[in-house]
C-alpha cells in the first residue's frame, strides 16, 4: 500500500508562517487528529513548504478541513496544496528507476 503525501505550499513570510503552522499543528493533534509519519517544513524564497507522508492505510481525509478551522484563528492563509503518493522512499530507490528508464 502507498503512502500519502501532502504538500503544503504558505506564501509569505517563512518565519512567521512558522510558529503560526506549528501552533495550528498542535491544536489539530489536541483535537485528536492524526499525526503524520514524516513531517518536513522548509523555509522557501517565497514562503513555508511543508512536506506530509502519512503511513499506509491511515486516514487523514478530514485533515484539510480540521487544519483549515486552526488556521482561520491563527491569521494564516490556506495553502496550495498538492497530494501525491511516494514513488521512491529512499535515495537507492530513486537511483534504480534510473535503471528502468534506461532499459527502453
Amino acid at each position: 500500500m502507498s503512502q500519502d503525501v501532502v504538500m503544503l505550499h504558505f506564501p509569505g513570510d517563512p518565519d512567521v508562517l512558522l510558529a503560526g503552522y506549528a501552533e495550528a499543528a498542535r491544536r489539530w493533534q489536541g483535537s485528536g487528529g492524526v499525526s503524520p509519519d514524516t513531517v518536513v517544513v522548509a523555509r522557501g524564497e517565497a514562503g513555508l513548504l511543508v512536506t506530509l507522508v502519512w503511513g499506509p492505510g491511515v486516514g487523514h481525509d478530514g485533515f484539510g478541513g480540521h487544519v483549515q478551522r486552526h488556521l482561520e484563528p491563527l491569521a494564516l492563509p490556506f495553502p496550495r496544496v498538492e497530494h501525491g503518493l511516494i514513488a521512491a522512499p529512499d535515495w537507492s530507490t530513486l537511483i534504480g528507476l534510473a535503471g528502468d528508464a534506461t532499459a527502453s
